[in-house]
């Protein structure tokens, strides 16, 4: 390389190496993972610099699957909760992750839990392939209560019944859809009350 392109590569590095960003990469990671629970938290990302969130985004990510593929033998969980906060049509790496990990988890003894609102953001066209292979991949899905464009996009992935729409345009708190293979049945859910502690007072209750 040129003397030019050296400066010119510096400069992109200096805000990561000895500027505003320096607290995120420059220094040894405190990531550890001998832990049975490990919570990857990105809430406070989700304000941050558009490259700054993406670049992280994808590290965690990358952590998470070499975390995943570490010991084929070892059966582990992997939970994407607010999956709806990792969707962009301008980004879609994420979600193409969630997709590629959904079709590979199985042949480590894993397996992917994918929990999110709303169904109709899966479905924007820049997403839509990776997005309705999350949809088509599971072997189990629970669907609770939709709005008029989930369900929407919901009758074009599954074909649902009309009971099915009428069920999910209730949103009977505590009821949905349960789909096991081929089988659907409108199912009813209760909470114990240990798990009721467990939650906490989270969402107003």
């Amino acid at each position: 390389m040129h003397q030019k392109e050296w400066v010119e590569l510096g400069l992109y590095l200096r805000s990561s190496a000895i500027g505003a960003d320096q607290a995120l990469w420059a220094g040894p990671t405190t990531l550890e993972g001998n832990s049975r629970f490990v919570c990857l938290d990105i809430n406070g990302l989700l304000e941050a610099d558009e490259k700054v969130l993406k670049a992280q985004t994808y590290n965690i990510l990358s952590w998470a699957w070499n975390r995943i593929a570490e010991d084929r033998n070892e059966r582990i969980l992997f939970v994407s909760d607010e999956t709806y906060l990792i969707v962009d049509p301008d980004y879609p790496q994420p979600l193409k992750f969630m997709r590629n990990t959904s079709k590979r988890i199985r042949k480590y003894e894993g397996g992917l839990m994918v929990i999110t609102h709303n169904m109709v953001d899966f479905m924007d066209p820049a997403v839509k392939r990776f997005g309705q292979a999350l949809m088509d991949n599971p072997v189990y899905k629970i669907i609770m209560g939709q709005g008029d464009h989930d369900i929407a996009a919901l009758k074009s992935l599954m074909s649902l019944s009309e009971k099915e729409v009428e069920t999910l345009l209730a949103g009977n708190r505590g009821e949905g859809l349960f789909v096991a293979g081929n089988r659907r049945i409108h199912a009813s859910f209760e909470v114990s009350p240990f798990e009721l502690e467990m939650f906490g007072k989270g969402g107003g209750r």
